[in-house]
């Protein structure tokens, strides 16, 4: 079991370098919501064999596209809803 665990910090640390307010400069100016998904997002990334510079921007636009579909998605619901006078 410490060895699987021992193992697992060190996948953690070989594969997820942005983890709690470490994150890449290029994020440094979103917003925490955007930010966490698209750190979330490029260390997936990074686990699947992606450099770091191309998971760092495929973070933040698929991170951002995660945000607009959630928009359009609740104004859609929203227009499904009837109108009161």
């Amino acid at each position: 079991m410490a060895r699987y665990f021992i193992g697992y910090l060190y996948k953690m640390e070989l594969y997820m370098p942005w983890h709690n307010g470490n994150y890449p400069s290029s994020y440094r100016h979103q917003p925490v919501r955007l930010r966490q998904k698209a750190v979330e997002i490029a260390n997936n990334l990074l686990m699947n064999g992606v450099d770091e510079a191309h998971a760092i921007e495929i973070g933040l636009r698929k991170a951002r596209e995660f945000f607009m579909s959630q928009r359009s998605q609740k104004r859609s619901l929203d227009s499904d809803l009837p109108a009161f006078p």
